[in-house]
C-alpha cells in the first residue's frame, strides 16, 4: 500500500507536471496566437493607415489653413459678434458706404476704449456668411454683389421679420423664386382680405408676402400682432397646441409660418414704433449688382450659347460645392465620432477614402470647368464697358422722381429698353469686332432712353446732364465778404461792369488750384475797363450764342477743357450758360441729345401694348385729346362704341371699371381723364392693371402675338376692319380674352398719390409746348391734316393767315419765359386755342370765297360788260366798313389779294374770345391785341413782297405750299430766338436766360448726392478736421451766427417807440424787428447733435443749407426784391449780407430815430409799411383810409442815392449830412432802394426810357409817397409792381 501510494504520488506529481507543461503549452499558443493577431492587425493597420495617409495627406495644407484661420478668428470672435450684432440691429436701412463707416467707427471704440479686438477688415460676409448658401440665393435671382449678400445674411439672422425697402423689386424676385416650394401667398395691404390671409397663414405655417407701400397705419396694427417678439411673449400652450390672440380671436400658431414685407417706396418715412417691430432692410439695386445684371443681358443677346453654358457651369459648381462640403462634413463626422485606436475603424476608412476619391474627381472636374469659365469669361469682360455704362444710366434716370414725383421709371421698363436697343443696333460685318458692336449698342441704347425719357418730361426739365462738377452746382458755397458785399482782403478790381456775384465766384473758383489757380489776379491784371481792349472786359462785352468762347483771351482758350469753360462761363455770362451747355453735350455725346423728339402719339402707341398703359402727364394748358382722337380715327378706334373716355371724380370709379372690363373684352380704347381728381380710386386702378400686367408672361409662354407683330398688321390693315386679327385665347388669369387691340389711356396732372407700379412700367408722355420758336412751329405744323390744310378755296390767304396765326400762338407762349417782362400773369394759352382759331379762320375765308363767287356773278350780270374793275369794298352785297379794314386800306384784290378779308372780326375773335379769354389783366390784353394786331394785316396776303414778322428778317411769311414746304423752313429758323421776336429788348433774353440757368443746375443739383457738397462746406469753413456731416453742419450754422448781428431786445424797442396813435410806424418798427429774431439755425444745430427730433422744417433747412441754397423757411418770410439784389439770392451768404445791410438800417431808426427816407427793399412786409403810411395820414386829418391813395412823385433832384457803386452804409449816412436829403415831407414819405425792371429813368426829362445793354435793373431817385383822396388822383401813366414776399401788387405811378 505504501509502494502504491508513492506511484499514486509519483503519478501526481508528473500530472502535474503535465498539467503545467499543458498550461505552459496552452499560454505559449496563446501568446503564439496573440503575436500573429498583432501581426495581422499590424499588418491591416499598416495598411489602413497607408489609405489614411495617402488620402488625407493631401489635405494638410488645406486643413492646416483652416486650423489656422479658425484661431485667428476665434480671437477676434467677440467683436466681430457685436460687430454684425450692430449691423443685423441697427444698419440693414442704410446704405454700403455708411455701413462701412459706422462699422468702422465702431471697430475703432471697441479696439481703443473696451479693448476688445475686431478684424481690420470687418466684413458681415466673412463673419456670418455661408458660401453654399449665398450661391443658393444667387441663383435664385439675388444680385451676387456685396450688399445684396450682406442684406440676405441681416434677413436671415435677424429675430424680427423684416421689411424690404425695394424700389426696383429685386427682393420681391428673390423672395418668390426662393419661397416657390413653400406656397407663398402674396397680398396688398390696401386689399379687402389681406387680414384673412394673414391670418390662415400664422394657422396653418404659410409663407406671406404683403406689400405696404404708402400704409402706415394699418402696417402698425399688423405688426402689432405678428412681430416675432409679440408672438413669443403672447403666445399660449394649450396642451400639445400654442395659441395666439388676434383680437378677440385666439388662433394656433405654426412655426412654419413666416411673414415679408415690401415697399416700393425708395424713401419711406416709418415711425420709431414700426423700426422696433421689423428689421428694415434698404433693397435697392446697386452700381454693381446692376452692372453684373446687364453684362448677363448684353452677353446672352449676342452670345446665348456661350451665356447658357455659362448658367450650365455656375449650377454645377454649386452642385459641386454643396457635394464637396457634404464630404468634409462627413469626414469631420466621422472623426469626431470614431472611438478607440482610428486605425482599427475599417469603415471610417473606407469612408475616408471614397471621399478622397470623390472630392478629387469633384475637384477635376471644377478645374476643367474653370478653364472654361476663364474662356467665358474673356469674351465676358470685352462687354464690361457696355455694361458699366448702361447701368450708370439707370442710376441717373431714377434720380429724376426728385424734380416730379411722376417722373417714375423702373427697373424691369429699363431693362426692356435694353434689350430692345440690343435687338435694334447694327450687327458689324465682322462679328468678332466686339468694339465696334458695343459702340453701336451704346449708341442705339442711348437714344432709344434719349427718347423714351424726353417724351414723359416736361420741357423746362429736358436739357439735364449728370456730369456737373460741385463748383458748377454751387458757385463755389459760401463767401468770406464784408459788410458792404466786397471779398474779403481782395476788392472787386472792376466794379462798373463785374458784379459783387460774379467776382465772389471767380474768387471761389480760382481758391480752387489747378488751373484756376491764377484767374482772379489775370481778371484784376486785364480786366480794368479804362483799357478799351482789356480782354476780359471785350469778352464780357461781346461774348454771345454764336460765338461763345471767340472772344475768350487766348491764353485760357487753349487750356481749358470744355468743361472748365463752362465753369467759367457760369462766374461771368451766366446768361450764355444754357447754349453753352448745349454745345458741351453736342461735342461731348451728339447733336441728337440737344434736340428733344417732338410730340409722337402714334410713335408711342407702336411702343405700347395691352399690358402697358400710356400715361399722358398734364401740365396746365394741355390737352392730348385732340390728338388722341386723330390717333383713334387712323386706327378705326373712333366713335363711342371703340373708344371709351370718362373724367374721372367722385362716383366715376365703377363706371370706369365696368368700361375697362367691357374694353378688354371688345379690344376697345379707354380714356380715363383726370386722374388727379380720384385719388382714392387709385388703388382699385393699379389693380386692374396688375391684373393685366399679370397676362403678359401667360401670353409670352403660349407664343402670343407681340404688340410689335399686332401694330404692323394693324398698319397693313388701317384702310380695312382694324379688328381682322385673333384674339388672345385660353388666357387663364383674372381677365381672360384680353383682346390684343385694348389700349389704355390715363391722364393726369402730377400728383404724389398716381400709383408707383403704373408710373414705372406704364409709357408716360408730356404734351407741354415746346420750348423755342422753331419748336413751337414745328409742332403745330406736324400736328395739322394735310388734307384740311389744302382744302381752302383761297389757299393763299389761307395759308398766309394760318402761318401768321402759328407764329402768334408761339410768341404767346414764349413770352411767359420772360416773367413779367413777358405777361402780368403767366396765362395757360393751349392748343386748343390754336384749333378754335384755325378752325374759324377756315370757316370765314370759305364763307369769303362762296360769298365772292355769288357777288361776281350778280356784278357780271349788271356791269353791263363795260369792263370796268369795281372796287371790292363797293360791292352792294359784300360792304366793309373802312374800319374794318385795318391801316386805311382799301386797296384792290389785284394789289394785295386779301383786302375783302375781315381783319378785324378775326382779331376779335382770335384776340378777345379765343386767346384772350383766358386774359384778366387790362395790360395784357393791349400786349396781346397789338401782338395779333402785328401778325393779322393785310400787308401779310400782299402778293408783291414778303411780310416780315420781325426785325431781323429771319422771321416771316414764307410762300405759298404745303405742310412740308413749310416744315422745311421752320427747320432753317434759329434754334435760339432773339427777344426782338417777341417785341422785347435784348435784355429780356438775359434775364430769362439767367433764370433759365439757374433753374437748370437747381434741377441737377437736386438729382446730386449730398456728399458730394459736403467738401464746399469744409474748404469754406476751413476745418481740416471735419469727418461727418453733422459736424459739417455745426460748424457752417456757427459759421453763419458769427456773421449775424445779435437779436433785437424788442422789450427796449417798444419801451422806446410804444404803440401811438398818431405815428403807425413805431408799430412797423416793431413788426419788422420781430422777423429778425431767429431761432431755425440754433434749432438745427440741437437737432444735428441729438438733443431734438429732426423735423421735416429742419431737415428741409439742412438739405438747402448742404445745397448752397436759400432755405424755403427763411425765403417764406423774406422779401422777394424787385432790384439787382435779386441776384444775390441765388447764393447763399450774400443773402446773408443783405440780412445785415438791413439790420444796419434798422438799427440807425432805432438809435436816431425815425429815417427822413425809408430803404424800402429793407422791409419783409411792405404792404404793412405803406398802410402805415397812408394810417397817419388818415389820422392826421380824420379822412376814412379806404378813401386814400398815393401820389407818386419822383424827386428828380435828389440822385445821390441813385449810384449803384455807393455802398450801402454810406448812403445812410449821406442821409445823416446831406440836409436837403434829411429833411421829411409834410405828408407821406420819402423813399429810395426801387428799381426799374425792362426800363430806364430819364432822368432830365423824368420819364422812362429804353435800358442800356446788359444793363437789367436801373435805379430810380427817391420817390414821394403823399397820400391823396382817391377822387383827387390823375392817372399820368402806367402802373409798375412792387413784389415783396409772395405776392405781385400794382400802383399807380
Amino acid at each position: 500500500m505504501a509502494v502504491l501510494a508513492k506511484k499514486k504520488e509519483a503519478l501526481q506529481k508528473i500530472c502535474d507536471y503535465l498539467n503545467s507543461l499543458r498550461s505552459q503549452f496552452d499560454e505559449a499558443m496563446a501568446k503564439k496566437n496573440d503575436l500573429q493577431n498583432q501581426v495581422t492587425l499590424c499588418g491591416q493597420r499598416l495598411e489602413r493607415a497607408q489609405k489614411l495617409i495617402n488620402g488625407l495627406g493631401g489635405e494638410h495644407q488645406f486643413w492646416q489653413s483652416k486650423s489656422n484661420k479658425f484661431a485667428q478668428d476665434i480671437q477676434t470672435l467677440l467683436g466681430d459678434i457685436i460687430l454684425s450684432s450692430g449691423v443685423i440691429a441697427y444698419l440693414g436701412v442704410y446704405t454700403t458706404s455708411y455701413r462701412n463707416d459706422i462699422t468702422q467707427e465702431w471697430s475703432k471704440y471697441l479696439n481703443e476704449k473696451l479693448n476688445i479686438a475686431c478684424a481690420k477688415n470687418f466684413s458681415l460676409i466673412d463673419v456670418l456668411g455661408d458660401k453654399i448658401l449665398t450661391r443658393d440665393w444667387i441663383l435664385n435671382k439675388l444680385p451676387k454683389d456685396e450688399f445684396s449678400i450682406s442684406n440676405a445674411i441681416i434677413f436671415t439672422k435677424s429675430i424680427r421679420y423684416p421689411l424690404f425697402i425695394d424700389p426696383q423689386g429685386q427682393s420681391n424676385r428673390w423672395i418668390k423664386n426662393m419661397e416657390r416650394k413653400n406656397d407663398l401667398q402674396c397680398v396688398k395691404m390696401e386689399d379687402q382680405h389681406c387680414a384673412r390671409v394673414l391670418q390662415n397663414s400664422i394657422q396653418f405655417g404659410m409663407r406671406n408676402k404683403i406689400n405696404i407701400n404708402n400704409l402706415f397705419i394699418c402696417l402698425f396694427i399688423y405688426l402689432h400682432f405678428v412681430s416675432k417678439m409679440s408672438l413669443t411673449l403672447e403666445l399660449t400652450v394649450i396642451g400639445n397646441r400654442k395659441v395666439i390672440k388676434l383680437g378677440e380671436q385666439a388662433i394656433d400658431f405654426n412655426e412654419r409660418f413666416q411673414l415679408y414685407l415690401t415697399t416700393k417706396l425708395a424713401s419711406p418715412h416709418y415711425t420709431p414704433s414700426v423700426s422696433t417691430k421689423v428689421v428694415l432692410i434698404n433693397f435697392a439695386i446697386t452700381l454693381e449688382g446692376l452692372d453684373d445684371q446687364m453684362l448677363a443681358i448684353v452677353v446672352g443677346k449676342d452670345e446665348k450659347e456661350m451665356e447658357v453654358k455659362r448658367e450650365q457651369l455656375i449650377i454645377e459648381q454649386h452642385v459641386h460645392n454643396q457635394q464637396l462640403q457634404g464630404l468634409e462634413s462627413q469626414i469631420l463626422q466621422s472623426l469626431s465620432e470614431a472611438t478607440g485606436n482610428i486605425l482599427d475603424d475599417q469603415v471610417l476608412i473606407d469612408t475616408l477614402q471614397k471621399s478622397k476619391e470623390a472630392s478629387k474627381n469633384i475637384e477635376k472636374r471644377m478645374n476643367e470647368a474653370k478653364v472654361v469659365e476663364e474662356q467665358i469669361e474673356a469674351v465676358r469682360r470685352q462687354y464690361k464697358s457696355l455694361s458699366r455704362s448702361t447701368a450708370n444710366l439707370f442710376f441717373s434716370v431714377s434720380d429724376l422722381s426728385v424734380i416730379d414725383p411722376m417722373y417714375q421709371f423702373s427697373l424691369s421698363w429699363f431693362l426692356s429698353l435694353f434689350e430692345k436697343a440690343i435687338e435694334n443696333s447694327d450687327i458689324p460685318k465682322d462679328k468678332k469686332d466686339k468694339s465696334k458692336r458695343t459702340k453701336a449698342i451704346d449708341k442705339e441704347c442711348k437714344e432709344s432712353l434719349y427718347r423714351n425719357v424726353c417724351r414723359s418730361l416736361f420741357e423746362q426739365h429736358k436739357l439735364w446732364t449728370s456730369n456737373s462738377g460741385d463748383f458748377f452746382l454751387t458757385g463755389g458755397g459760401l463767401l468770406n465778404s464784408d459788410e458792404n458785399g466786397n471779398v474779403a482782403n481782395k476788392p472787386n478790381p472792376c466794379p462798373d461792369w463785374l458784379d459783387e456775384r460774379m467776382w465772389g465766384e471767380i474768387r471761389n473758383l480760382s481758391s480752387l488750384g489747378g488751373i484756376f489757380s491764377t484767374l482772379d489776379q489775370d481778371l484784376t491784371n486785364n480786366g480794368n475797363s479804362r483799357n478799351v481792349r482789356a480782354p476780359w472786359k471785350v469778352f464780357f462785352d461781346n461774348a454771345s450764342p454764336t460765338q461763345l468762347y471767340h472772344y475768350l483771351p487766348k491764353e485760357w482758350a487753349t487750356k481749358l477743357s470744355p468743361f472748365e469753360k463752362l465753369c467759367l462761363l457760369r462766374c461771368l455770362r451766366m446768361d450764355l450758360l444754357l447754349p453753352a451747355i448745349q454745345s458741351f453735350v453736342k461735342q461731348s455725346i451728339g447733336e441728337y441729345f440737344i434736340r428733344p423728339p417732338t410730340f409722337d402719339l402714334d410713335g408711342v402707341y407702336k411702343d405700347s401694348s395691352v399690358h402697358t398703359p400710356i400715361i399722358f402727364i398734364l401740365s396746365p394748358g394741355s390737352d392730348p385729346m385732340n390728338e388722341l382722337l386723330k390717333l383713334a380715327s387712323k386706327y378705326g378706334m373712333n366713335g363711342k362704341d371703340k373708344l371709351f373716355s370718362i373724367s374721372l371724380g367722385q362716383g366715376q370709379g365703377p363706371i370706369a371699371k365696368e368700361g375697362i372690363e367691357e374694353a378688354i373684352d371688345k379690344g376697345n380704347w379707354v380714356v380715363l381723364q383726370n386722374c388727379h381728381l380720384a385719388p382714392s380710386w387709385m388703388p382699385q386702378l393699379q389693380k386692374i392693371v396688375e391684373e393685366i400686367e399679370r397676362t403678359k408672361d401667360k401670353d409670352n409662354k403660349d407664343g402670343s402675338n407681340n404688340n410689335n407683330n399686332n401694330n404692323k398688321d394693324r398698319d397693313n390693315n388701317s384702310g380695312n376692319d382694324p379688328l381682322a386679327f385673333q384674339s388672345v385665347e385660353n388666357d387663364k388669369t383674372t381677365y381672360t380674352n384680353i383682346n390684343p387691340h385694348f389700349r389704355l389711356w390715363l391722364a393726369s396732372m402730377p400728383f404724389p398719390q398716381f400709383p408707383l407700379s403704373i408710373l414705372q412700367n406704364g409709357i408716360k408722355v408730356t404734351n407741354d409746348p415746346p420750348k423755342g420758336m422753331q419748336a413751337n412751329l414745328k409742332k403745330t405744323f406736324q400736328s395739322l391734316d394735310e388734307s384740311w390744310f389744302e382744302s381752302s378755296q383761297r389757299p393763299f390767304e389761307f395759308k398766309k393767315l394760318m402761318f401768321a396765326l402759328a407764329f402768334f400762338h408761339g410768341v404767346v407762349q414764349e413770352r411767359r419765359k420772360f416773367g413779367p417782362l413777358g405777361w402780368n400773369i403767366p396765362y395757360a394759352f393751349s392748343d386748343s386755342d390754336f384749333r378754335i382759331s384755325s378752325s374759324q379762320l377756315h370757316m370765314i375765308l370759305q364763307d369769303l370765297s362762296i360769298s365772292m363767287s355769288a357777288n361776281t356773278n350778280t356784278t357780271n350780270t349788271n356791269n353791263n360788260n363795260d369792263g370796268s374793275n369795281s372796287n371790292l369794298n363797293g360791292n352792294a352785297n359784300q360792304k366793309l366798313d373802312d374800319e374794318d379794314l385795318m391801316d386805311g386800306t382799301n386797296s384792290t384784290m389785284n394789289e394785295t389779294g386779301g383786302s375783302d378779308i375781315p381783319f378785324k372780326q378775326l382779331k376779335y375773335m382770335i384776340g378777345e374770345l379765343n386767346y384772350g379769354g383766358r386774359v384778366t389783366d387790362d395790360r395784357d390784353r393791349l400786349t396781346l391785341m397789338t401782338l395779333l394786331g402785328q401778325y393779322f394785316t393785310p400787308m401779310l396776303v400782299n402778293y408783291h413782297s414778303t411780310y416780315n414778322f420781325s426785325e431781323s428778317s429771319k422771321y416771316y411769311a414764307p410762300e405759298e405750299g404745303d405742310v412740308h414746304h413749310y416744315l422745311s423752313y421752320i427747320q432753317s429758323l434759329p434754334l435760339m430766338d432773339e427777344p426782338e421776336v417777341f417785341g422785347l429788348h435784348p435784355n429780356a433774353s438775359i434775364s430769362s436766360a439767367i433764370q433759365e440757368a439757374n433753374d437748370l443746375i437747381h434741377f441737377v443739383s437736386r438729382m446730386q448726392a449730398k456728399d458730394m457738397q459736403s467738401n464746399v462746406h469744409q474748404s469754406r469753413t476751413q476745418q481740416t478736421n471735419v469727418s461727418t456731416q453733422d459736424q459739417i453742419m455745426a460748424k457752417v450754422c456757427d459759421d453763419i451766427l458769427t456773421k449775424l448781428p445779435p437779436n433785437y431786445d424788442l422789450c427796449q424797442v417798444q419801451l422806446k417807440y410804444p404803440v401811438s396813435y398818431q405815428n403807425s410806424m413805431n408799430t412797423v418798427l416793431v413788426q419788422e424787428l420781430t422777423r429778425f429774431n431767429r431761432s431755425s439755425l440754433i434749432e438745427l444745430k440741437r437737432a444735428t447733435a441729438g438733443e431734438v427730433v429732426m423735423s421735416n422744417e429742419l431737415e428741409q433747412l439742412q438739405n438747402a443749407i448742404t445745397n448752397v441754397k436759400v432755405p424755403e423757411m427763411w425765403s417764406n418770410v423774406a422779401m422777394h426784391p424787385s432790384n439787382h439784389l435779386v441776384l444775390f439770392f441765388f447764393f447763399f451768404l450774400l443773402s446773408i449780407l443783405l440780412f445785415i445791410l438791413i439790420t444796419r438800417f434798422f438799427q440807425q431808426w432805432i438809435d436816431n430815430g425815425e429815417p427822413s427816407i425809408f430803404w424800402i427793399s429793407g422791409f419783409f412786409f411792405t404792404q404793412s409799411f405803406l398802410t402805415g403810411c397812408l394810417q397817419n395820414f388818415a389820422r392826421k386829418y380824420a379822412i376814412p383810409i379806404d378813401e386814400l391813395q398815393f401820389e407818386f412823385i419822383v424827386q428828380n433832384n435828389m440822385v445821390e442815392l441813385m449810384s449803384d457803386n455807393m455802398p450801402f452804409v454810406d448812403k445812410l449816412h449821406l442821409i445823416q449830412a446831406n440836409p436837403q436829403l434829411n429833411q421829411r415831407p409834410k405828408d407821406g414819405c420819402f423813399i429810395f432802394g426801387l428799381y426799374l425792371d425792362g426800363a430806364g429813368w430819364d432822368l432830365a426829362n423824368g420819364v422812362l426810357c429804353e435800358q442800356k445793354p446788359k444793363q437789367l435793373f436801373s435805379s430810380m431817385p427817391v420817390i414821394w409817397l403823399k397820400p391823396i383822396r382817391t377822387a383827387d388822383f390823375k392817372r399820368v401813366c402806367f402802373c409798375f409792381f412792387l413784389k415783396k414776399t409772395k405776392n405781385v401788387r400794382f400802383y399807380d405811378l
